[in-house]
């Protein structure tokens, strides 16, 4: 699988704290290097989306034609309202 940032998502991982980038990439790198990375998310019931867990933070995004594409990042209690 191949995975996209929206620019909205890049915005907002850039905007993270440096300690929680480097978290987010290097988890992001192990789910990418497994054989089934859908295997660690949840499937969000009544949208058309998906969510990695990674800490406090959770990284929105669709799967379309073996491209994961993030859509945002949140922390976890704001994720969730901009659905």
């Amino acid at each position: 699988m191949q995975i996209f940032y929206t620019y909205t998502a890049e915005k907002q991982f850039e905007d993270l704290p440096k300690i929680d980038q480097k978290r987010i990439a290097k988890k992001m790198r192990w789910f990418m290097s497994q054989s089934e990375p859908l295997k660690f998310a949840k499937h969000l019931i009544g949208y058309d989306a998906w969510r990695f867990r990674i800490g406090d933070y959770r990284l929105i995004f669709e799967v379309s034609n073996s491209i994961i594409t993030i859509l945002f990042i949140e922390w976890r209690d704001q994720v969730y309202n901009k659905l």
